[in-house]
């Protein structure tokens, strides 16, 4: 996969869990049939039989109940048995973020958390953006492997539309995939 079809699809999928989706997000996935095919045949199938006002009530609910009420897709929340959700400098996440020049306001945005999934995923973003491929590789297996493709399948059978069944499947994948991408560039890069 080339490193500007990555850099889409971490974008993507940064916003995708970032929050619930508007009217605007809603009619770009339903203009985007080759996108909604690759996530999933329910997912196109979904966008077709409904009109936008319904897709935008029933993912709003799901994602609330999901990822909001239900889960807490946070890296710390998941490992801290207490489930207590570690902000600021003492959040390990925050170190390598730093490390490698990725600043975080968390001011400017309502996820509270800078080990978030989407907060994780945009990372990634930023690390192809670099071309880092080591650093690419090490964030991957320290932290999103660690978390996010087991998290994923567990929400995959606790959401209840086609589109987050597709797309927790897909992101799941997609990272187990990547890192398999990361790692031979590195191979061949050293």
């Amino acid at each position: 996969m080339e490193d500007k079809s990555r850099l889409f699809t971490y974008a993507f999928l940064s916003r995708m869990f970032s929050d619930v989706l508007d009217i605007k997000a809603i009619r770009q996935l339903r203009d985007n049939t080759d996108f909604l095919m690759l996530l999933g045949q329910e997912s196109l199938d979904y966008f077709k039989e409904r009109d936008d006002a319904q897709i935008e009530e029933e993912l709003n609910v799901d994602f609330t109940s999901t990822f909001i009420m239900h889960t807490h897709p946070v890296e710390s929340a998941i490992f801290d048995n207490s489930k207590d959700i570690v902000t600021g400098l003492e959040n390990p996440v925050m170190q390598f973020y730093i490390d490698h020049g990725y600043e975080v306001n968390m001011n400017a945005t309502h996820i509270m958390a800078p080990d978030h999934m989407a907060i994780e995923i945009g990372f990634m973003q930023n690390l192809v953006m670099q071309g880092n491929y080591e650093a690419q590789k090490k964030f991957m297996h320290q932290h999103i492997l660690n978390w996010m493709p087991p998290f994923l399948i567990a929400c995959e059978e606790m959401v209840s539309t086609p589109f987050y069944k597709n797309l927790c499947n897909f992101a799941s994948e997609f990272f187990i995939s990547d890192y398999t991408y990361i790692s031979e560039k590195c191979s061949h890069d050293a």
